[in-house]
């Protein structure tokens, strides 16, 4: 098992980076080919808007890993979550593998708020992990293998983010977020 932390600051505003998260896909550069909104709903109560998406991403485990027949399939399919806190200005994001979640258990939770250095700053915080329950050591090969990848595709995600938002900053967000079609 392995646990992976990121902590970053955009320095955009809070409504552009989630408007930017929640058009961000699909993306052939972060490997997702497609997005499909499963549930979406607003507490009027609690000021909480709710959205679970699942993503379907290329496999990007290398040939050596896909000799194993359960390994060698073309899509992988993610699941996120999403509630924004209106009132709080905070919006967290679990995601999880959907395949193979009976081998292996990856997840990754996010913070996005607005940051106390400044009000037109973003802060995230991210951490995720995965853990193999089969396959013994070479599930621990396996796992050390997408250790390393998952650094290498957050920083890439990080990246890639910065450059969505430097390429929106320049178009205008048309109303609050929230009401646009995801």
């Amino acid at each position: 098992m392995f646990e992976v932390v990121f902590n970053h600051v955009f320095k955009f505003p809070l409504d552009l980076v989630i408007h930017t998260h929640f058009n961000k896909y699909p993306n052939e550069k972060m490997d997702v080919v497609g997005v499909k909104i499963e549930e979406q709903h607003y507490d009027s109560h609690t000021a909480i808007h709710y959205w679970r998406r699942v993503m379907t991403c290329r496999n990007i485990l290398p040939a050596i890993f896909k000799k194993f027949p359960i390994l060698d399939v073309n899509a992988v399919l993610l699941e996120e979550e999403c509630w924004y806190h209106k009132k709080e200005e905070v919006l967290r994001i679990k995601s999880r593998n959907v395949t193979w979640h009976e081998y292996a258990q990856a997840w990754e939770e996010s913070e996005l708020r607005r940051s106390k250095d400044s009000s037109q700053w973003t802060t995230m915080t991210q951490r995720g992990g995965l853990e193999i329950k089969v396959f013994g050591k070479f599930g621990r090969v396996v796992e050390y293998f997408l250790h390393g990848l998952a650094k290498r595709n957050g920083m890439r995600a990080i990246y890639h983010m910065e450059d969505l938002l430097s390429d929106k900053q320049q178009q205008p967000v048309k109303g609050p977020f929230i009401h646009l079609p995801l």
